[in-house]
């Protein structure tokens, strides 16, 4: 959903006139950017402090309750978690998502040249 809005509200904020007018086109992206950061901070705040809490009320399992009882090392929690087969399809899906989303900055990075945005 959100990558649907980021690819949809530039549309509507950018003009076309702003080719011509590098001055307006910087001034146009600024405020599309402020607009962008002001909506998902306001969005998500209310969620982090009201929903998510810091540990569950009651464990999820009976397993769990005997889990964290016990203590493991970094590596064997780290050898667990990469034997589960969800995990690593979360961190593929995850790796896939963010190597679409850098690629797409690649190719619109030359599109924002004209109006002063540089990777550096």
């Amino acid at each position: 959903m959100g990558c649907l809005i980021g690819f949809v509200l530039p549309s509507i904020l950018i003009k076309n006139e702003d080719g011509s007018n590098p001055e307006a086109g910087r001034l146009h992206m600024e405020t599309y950017l402020g607009i962008q950061n002001i909506l998902v901070t306001a969005l998500s705040a209310p969620i982090l402090v009201l929903i998510i809490k810091d540990k569950p009320y009651r464990p999820p399992s009976a397993r769990e309750v005997r889990r964290s009882a016990a203590t493991k090392t970094f590596k064997q929690e780290f050898k667990l978690i990469a034997q589960n087969p969800f995990y690593v399809l979360l961190i593929v899906c995850y790796g896939l998502l963010y190597g679409c989303y850098t690629t797409v900055g690649a190719v619109i990075s030359p599109l924002m040249l004209p109006y002063g945005y540089e990777t550096h």
